[in-house]
């Protein structure tokens, strides 16, 4: 009778590829985070644009920018906010305030877009935009462009 080899893996053949496996995960998986929170902001980005452009036509009809998004066709949420479509941002309007001054809502319209308490996405920060087309990007104590 022949004996017949085993098929198989040998156990140091499987702690290789685990090991192989290991590295590239500590590596990819910073990235992914990275581009998912990329996506989530552009989400948020979209969102605001789609928004200003619609404040737009509104001061074209009125004359005056709005503070409630509803008049604008939106839903809110129980919040009073406007949520992008993934829930990662909530969406609210503010009178702008430009060098410390106020300006009334006739003038100037700020959309703030912020990630809710417990969102993966609070880490990313908040976005703004206003009538005068300046966008921010707020994360803790730094300001950036968009």
């Amino acid at each position: 009778m022949k004996k017949r080899a085993a098929a198989g893996f040998t156990l140091v053949e499987l702690l290789i590829v685990l090991a192989i496996m290991t590295i590239l995960a500590t590596y990819a998986y910073p990235g992914y985070q990275e581009h998912v929170s990329k996506t989530r902001r552009t989400e948020g980005q979209i969102l605001l644009l789609d928004v200003i452009a619609k404040e737009e036509r509104f001061f074209t009809e009125n004359n005056t920018y709005t503070l409630d998004l509803t008049d604008l066709g939106y839903a809110l949420n129980p919040d009073g906010e406007l949520e992008t479509e993934s829930g990662f941002y909530g969406i609210t309007a503010n009178a702008c305030n430009v060098g410390g001054v106020d300006l009334p809502i006739t003038n100037c319209v700020q959309l703030t877009a912020t990630p809710p308490a417990g969102s993966p996405q609070i880490n990313d920060g908040s976005l703004s935009i206003n009538s005068r087309n300046q966008k921010s990007r707020t994360q803790g104590a730094n300001t950036f462009d968009w």
